[in-house]
């Protein structure tokens, strides 16, 4: 009886690792894509601010996310292929210090780009009556801009959860 039962317990445990792992997987592979994806939007949003001859103005903390951005990017296929030869893992760490601050850069950058749309409403109605068209797509880039902004947040915890052994 104790034999089935550590079978049984083993067998779960090897199923629990290899869905913890499918889990670790899934999340990895969604950072990635946002790693690449965010700066991109952000990339658009300051074009199309650029371009809408003044009606919507850009804030300075869209150049300091832009260029945490790239840094993120720079530093995670540098620690990719460091890590890759050698054990050392204090470029990963450096990494990490850059993660918690990402952690709080969105509220402080959603605090101070709050207004920055005037009156026109989060989801950029199509009915809204538009200075131009290209403000209509700002608004828009600017929507998927903080939604994607905030779902890099949630793959940064839910990541750092499935690191924690129960």
């Amino acid at each position: 009886m104790n034999t089935l039962l550590s079978k049984m317990k083993n067998s779960f445990i090897r199923t629990m690792n290899t869905f913890g792992h499918l889990v670790s997987d899934i999340i990895s592979s969604m950072i990635t894509l946002l790693i690449l994806v965010c700066p991109a939007f952000e990339l658009a949003k300051i074009i199309l601010f650029h371009n809408t001859g003044g009606v919507l103005r850009i804030h300075e903390i869209d150049y300091v996310y832009m260029g945490i951005s790239v840094i993120v990017i720079i530093l995670s296929l540098i620690s990719l292929c460091y890590n890759g030869f050698s054990g050392d893992n204090k470029l990963s760490e450096n990494i990490i210090l850059i993660y918690v601050i990402l952690l709080v850069f969105p509220t402080i950058y959603t605090i101070l780009t709050i207004n920055e749309m005037g009156g026109i409403p989060f989801d950029c109605p199509g009915n809204y009556n538009y200075t131009a068209p290209i403000v209509r797509t700002a608004c828009q880039i600017r929507a998927a801009n903080l939604v994607l902004m905030w779902l890099f947040q949630v793959f940064l915890v839910l990541s750092c959860l499935t690191c924690i052994e129960i």
